[in-house]
């Protein structure tokens, strides 16, 4: 009898070990994968160019972040038990990042989304994916059953589920899921450090019945205030309240008050295009203006060419503007910004000299006030 329980012993002590080691192993590869994951999406994140294809199951598409909980987790396609040992889930046949719809995320309570005990209404949840970073706030939490296939629904808005067992002490098989619903916040496009080249398919634009222009097809049109702005993805924010681009082309009106051509595209440089002084290794150190220009024809019109080097006030990295200038009918001082970053000027010249050859300016009486 004591030979069996002494064996009886050693068997147990010997299945408690290899439980803890397999627990150790589990640990570890998803530490691993998560390491090795995060590494290739922040390196596919900088040369990130254009929309992706449906992501297949166990493809990484980005990475979920609550920074008051100090939540941080790599999300995969998919929520088989192999992607949820190693990742959060994103629940096919529910909306991407960003997409209109519920993106619905899930993970084990023991793992990923532990931090979630603590989460509260208000909370930021933020997206990071290769198209993008979207913010999320916390509306509200629930308890349900496993059966309770609403919280799958899509929606109308831009929501996020996130899904966890429940209660999240409870040892083996929990019996209940622990939803979390968010609503998104308004989105803040991402500038990238590098974005795609620019199409050579391009696409003809009409602006204010005044100028007719054509632009590379793969960049998105954002008006503005009297301009007009043409950039693509990823090439376009903000600089505190400021919108800014890094790639593209910018076409706007602007007072004339010198009636000369000369000094009024110094006052709109000096005040309106450089956020910073030029880079001295471009022109030498000198201050803004007076500028040196040369003579050119924009849409059949007499105008002013320059260019200036500034360092850009989204990426703090030197950018290179080329500025064209003409005098309207009534005055008004017509422009054209085409903005690059310093080491991407000969790719993008080409395109640029396409655009400003391809202006028309098609002044009428009841077009020009």
């Amino acid at each position: 009898m004591r030979h069996a329980a002494r064996h009886t012993a050693r068997v147990l002590f010997g299945v408690g070990l290899l439980a803890l080691a397999y627990a150790a192993y589990v640990v570890v590869d998803a530490q691993a994968y998560q390491a090795v994951e995060r590494r290739s999406f922040e390196r596919a994140s900088a040369a990130a160019a254009g929309a992706a294809a449906a992501p297949a199951a166990g493809d990484p598409i980005g990475e979920i972040q609550i920074p008051r909980l100090g939540l941080a987790a790599i999300v995969v396609q998919g929520d088989s038990a192999a992607i949820l040992q190693r990742a959060v889930g994103h629940v096919a046949d529910t909306a991407l990042p960003g997409e209109v719809g519920n993106v619905v995320l899930a993970a084990h309570r023991d793992t990923f989304f532990r931090p979630l005990r603590g989460v509260r209404s208000g909370d930021a949840i933020r997206l990071r994916t290769r198209d993008g970073d979207f913010e999320y706030r916390v509306e509200s939490m629930s308890v349900v059953a496993p059966s309770n296939v609403l919280v799958l629904a899509p929606t109308a808005e831009r929501t996020l589920t996130l899904i966890t067992c429940y209660p999240f002490s409870y040892l083996g098989s929990a019996p209940d899921r622990f939803i979390v619903r968010a609503r998104a916040t308004e989105r803040r496009p991402t500038i990238r450090q590098v974005v795609d080249p620019p199409s050579s398919d391009f696409t003809t634009y009409l602006e204010g019945q005044l100028v007719r222009v054509s632009i590379p097809s793969n960049w998105r049109k954002l008006p503005g205030s009297n301009a007009v702005t043409f950039a693509p993805e990823g090439a376009y924010g903000s600089a505190g309240v400021k919108s800014v681009f890094t790639y593209g082309v910018g076409l706007g009106l602007a007072r004339n008050d010198k009636h000369s051509l000369r000094m009024t595209t110094d006052d709109f440089i000096t005040a309106s295009v450089l956020a910073n002084p030029p880079t001295g290794a471009a022109d030498g150190g000198r201050a803004p203006g007076p500028y040196q220009y040369r003579s050119v024809t924009i849409g059949d019109r007499p105008g002013l060419h320059t260019v200036v080097s500034t360092i850009s006030e989204a990426t703090s990295e030197p950018e290179r503007i080329e500025i064209y200038t003409t005098l309207l009918r009534d005055g008004t001082l017509f422009y054209v910004l085409a903005v690059t970053p310093s080491d991407r000027v000969a790719a993008y010249a080409p395109t640029f000299r396409r655009v400003v050859r391809s202006i028309e300016i098609m002044e009428c009486d009841e077009c020009v006030r």
